[in-house]
């Protein structure tokens, strides 16, 4: 049980983790089994794209920065076809057919999907690559993390498999990010422009097939994973604000590589320490490509840290000369190129150093087994026919010990919100944390499930700005410091509970203790386009979820699954309306009928592989779209209406915070007693379903 100090703080029984956010806790180490890269056919110089700058820019842009040219994207070429074809690549020397994929991950920053910067929100990218693939097994959705992304999708992939709930995991990312480019050209005004960085940027598409190594040796040692909040301001994007419209990036260039570089110098020497590995003994190391100055600088701050010159020019990898900055593919990117180039072989240890706005922090170390050589031979085999057999995604989760919901905090609908994402966010947690035993420098994990926010914001991470903002753990002056890792999921209306779900993955693979999902929605055309809203509740919800209950009280069984006959009955995504930004939707006029049918067909599996019936429940929680679709629900699964948690009160839709809210109208019914058992239900575009049975 949690006790309170003599302090206020909670004094945990169990031994502390070490203070980095770390992915390596079971005995076989995760491997990349394949790698896939694509770069788009066109060349672009900086030398031109200096010259495209509406104002005259004397800037020495090739020098500092090291790129000469970068890959963009044909016309009529967007995030998707990246990554759709970095996935070809990958599957072309996989030994694993599409349908034996368990899990894809999509990690990409600017899901790019129009010719004017238009940015996908609904349905998931991820969801979108499976469907194309014929990813018929694969549980698909978005982790967000600014150019951390790749690695983000990584630790959580390492959960995935280490509790055994995955064998194999596809994380992709197509990073169409030169559009950033275009609108740069317009508005910078001189060489100390936040919006220089800009200019930097190539596209690529990258993706891993992530498995359990068979034997010792190769994979990754670790990977670990830290968000320091207070530097989130240092690297933002969004939407332009300006007439012309698309998206653009304001960056302190200085500011952020100098804490960066801090940070690398002094986590990685005690990180390799950690694993027992002698910095000589590293083959390769590859930071994040920004520039090659900064590259230079993070290397002599290390080998300042080591005490001796250990980083040198045939050791670290500089790749920007003819890709650029490609944001979350950077790593994997110089991989690919460094082992067709001959410079990466079986068997060499690789040190990564990780940098990105938010500003989220780490190392990752590997070790190869033949991929380099595989690679080099270029062997490929055909992508099988997409299967036409339907695969059954089996239940998730195990029954004991069982992961727990310690506190939950609501923002109460009202007349006036504060149409601001980050107030609503931080009010919700602060509610939270006032009827919990933790405070926000106990959370090792925080995850922001929401989807629509102000500004479009796509970096850093809204839940690394929250964890500024609730100075949780937001700033590290030595490796030994309190670390919380914070990202974005993405799963539309469903993300809260896949947040939950992986929450419990991370917490009993043993990487973290405690973990507190938020999400925040705001109608975005409302003031804007008032005769176009999606008939959203602008609030917001957290929850604190942990692995210290009895091992009887907590989430049971998971089950997730989609409709890919009915991918395209809702979505939405960014656009440009009279200069200002705004959200453009295609709503089918039958969605609710085709929720609720989706919705009864997982139920019927969900209980089919747990052997109960709808009637062993004593409460189901249904999304809370309307109280009349509630009612629907409840007839269509036969729940009797004193078992159904109706929210009475006329509402619009709550969508992420659907399940947060009926908690709350439970314990303020008083009708949670100890041995209930709960039926927890989402529905979102996709049409993608997540259920989960909850034990009180």
């Amino acid at each position: 049980m949690l006790r309170r100090t003599a302090s206020g703080r909670t004094a945990d029984p169990r031994p502390a983790l070490p203070a980095g956010r770390s992915a390596r806790r079971a005995d076989r180490r995760m491997l990349i089994e394949s790698l896939g890269v694509y770069y788009p056919a066109h060349v672009v110089s900086t030398a031109d794209i200096l010259a495209g700058c509406r104002h005259k820019v004397r800037a020495p842009l090739e020098r500092v920065t090291g790129i000469h040219r970068r890959r963009i994207v044909a016309e009529g070429e967007y995030s998707h076809d990246l990554a759709v074809n970095a996935v070809r690549d990958c599957l072309s020397r996989s030994r694993y057919a599409p349908h034996e994929i368990d899990v894809v991950i999509s990690c990409d920053i600017s899901r790019c999907s129009g010719p004017n910067s238009e940015s996908l929100v609904e349905p998931t990218g991820a969801l979108r690559v499976a469907q194309q693939i014929g990813l018929t097994a694969a549980m698909a959705f978005d982790v967000r993390n600014a150019c951390a992304g790749f690695f983000t999708a990584l630790v959580v992939a390492q959960a995935l498999l280490d509790t055994g709930a995955a064998r194999r995991v596809l994380v992709v990312s197509g990073e169409h990010i030169t559009h950033l480019i275009r609108t740069a050209q317009l508005e910078i005004d001189g060489p100390r422009d936040p919006r220089m960085a800009c200019l930097t940027l190539g596209d690529a598409g990258v993706a891993a097939i992530l498995e359990l190594a068979s034997g010792e040796g190769a994979g990754f040692h670790d990977i670990e994973l830290y968000t320091l909040g207070r530097y989130s301001s240092l690297c933002v994007g969004k939407l332009s604000e300006r007439p012309h419209g698309g998206a653009i990036m304001l960056t302190d260039s200085l500011k952020i590589a100098e804490v960066g570089i801090q940070q690398f110098a002094t986590h990685a020497p005690r990180f390799l320490q950690e694993n027992g590995i002698r910095p000589e003994a590293c083959d390769q190391f590859i930071m994040h490509q920004t520039a090659s100055r900064s590259l230079r600088r993070a290397a002599e701050a290390l080998n300042r840290s080591f005490g001796r010159k250990v980083l040198n020019k045939r050791n670290t990898i500089y790749n920007l000369a003819e890709r650029g900055n490609t944001a979350t593919t950077t790593h994997f990117v110089a991989v690919m190129d460094h082992i067709r180039n001959g410079t990466i072989h079986s068997d060499d240890t690789v040190v990564f150093g990780i940098a990105a706005s938010g500003q989220t922090a780490g190392s990752a170390l590997y070790t190869f087994d033949d991929l380099p050589d595989r690679i080099r031979q270029r062997t490929k085999r055909s992508l099988p026919k997409q299967s036409s057999v339907t695969i059954r995604r089996p239940c998730l989760g195990t029954d004991r010990p069982r992961v727990r919901i310690e506190s939950w905090g609501i923002v109460p609908p009202g007349p006036s919100p504060p149409r601001d994402t980050l107030v609503q966010l931080a009010s919700a947690a602060e509610a939270c944390f006032a009827d919990s035993f933790y405070d926000p420098r106990d959370i090792d994990l925080l995850v922001n499930a929401g989807v629509y926010r102000n500004e479009f914001l796509s970096e850093p991470a809204l839940a690394a700005v929250l964890a500024g903002r609730l100075q949780m753990n937001d700033a590290s002056e030595s490796p030994d410091d309190k670390k919380t890792l914070a990202f974005d999921v993405a799963s539309g209306a469903t993300g809260f509970l896949q947040a939950c779900y992986l929450s419990s993955q991370m917490i009993a693979s043993g990487a973290f203790d405690t973990a507190m999902v938020v999400a925040s929605e705001i109608d975005y055309n409302a003031p804007l386009w008032p005769d176009n809203v999606l008939g959203l509740e602008e609030t917001a919800s957290a929850m604190i979820v942990d692995g210290r209950g009895d091992g009887e009280t907590g989430f049971g069984k998971f089950l997730f699954d989609d409709d890919w006959d009915h991918l395209h009955r809702f979505e939405s995504h960014s656009q440009n309306r009279q200069g200002r930004s705004a959200l453009s939707f295609a709503r089918d006029g039958k969605l609710q009928q085709y929720y609720l049918e989706c919705i009864e067909r997982t139920v019927a599996r969900l209980l089919e592989e747990t052997g109960l019936r709808i009637a062993d429940f004593d409460v189901v929680l249904p999304p809370q779209i309307s109280p009349s679709f509630v009612d629907r629900l409840g007839r269509q699964l036969d729940v009797p209406p004193g078992r159904l948690v109706r929210l009475s009160r006329p509402h619009r839709d709550l969508y992420t915070s659907s399940l947060a809210h009926s908690l709350d109208a439970l314990a303020r019914a008083r009708r949670v007693t100890r041995g209930m058992k709960g039926l927890i239900v989402e529905v979102g575009a996709g049409i993608q379903v997540a259920c989960a049975i909850y034990h009180w």
